[in-house]
């Protein structure tokens, strides 16, 4: 991709202006993705008061206004499955993807699948390892980040989201 098509695609990336922007898909059981706790320390926190949590494919195509969502899971062949699912339930399309999921790169396939087929507007694909508790010691602070952002006009780019669970990851990692 040559730098101004890079540029053209960088601009089509919405910019978080409130907690309506961002959904946190919380995949059905039958999927079998492992999130190593991460779901059940949102649902501990009931972070439900300001985040948007879809429990299925029909809940987030609910949502048109939700333009980012994270997706948290084991990068195995049931998060692949899941995100095949969810492109084919329209659930991607025009949306900007967060996949927190351990460290290995997204298939380059599935990465081309999920932006051509499910146009998708972006992924962001984290290829370090991600620990679970600093997924959701982001999530936990989400809320009033997001209450600021809104208050004062000042959007967040959904990428700086990743860089506040790398920051995490090594403060954890400090602490052990």
């Amino acid at each position: 991709m040559d730098k101004a098509s890079a540029l053209k695609e960088i601009a089509r990336i919405p910019a978080i202006r409130s907690a309506k922007d961002l959904g946190v898909m919380m995949p059905e059981s039958r999927f079998e993705i492992i999130d190593y706790g991460v779901m059940q320390t949102v649902k501990e926190h009931d972070l439900a008061k300001c985040l948007q949590f879809f429990r299925s494919s029909a809940e987030a195509r609910a949502a048109p206004h939700v333009r980012v969502l994270i997706i948290v899971g084991h990068h195995d062949k049931h998060m692949i499955d899941y995100l095949d699912y969810l492109g084919k339930e329209g659930v991607l399309t025009d949306r900007v993807i967060l996949l927190y999921k351990c460290d290995h790169p997204l298939n380059p396939d599935l990465f081309e699948k999920l932006k051509k087929q499910y146009h998708t507007v972006a992924v962001s694909d984290y290829t370090k390892e991600i620990r679970a508790i600093a997924v959701a010691e982001v999530l936990l602070r989400l809320c009033p980040v997001l209450d600021y952002a809104e208050q004062s006009g000042l959007p967040i780019r959904p990428e700086r989201l990743t860089a506040l669970v790398v920051a995490y990851r090594k403060k954890i990692a400090e602490r052990n």
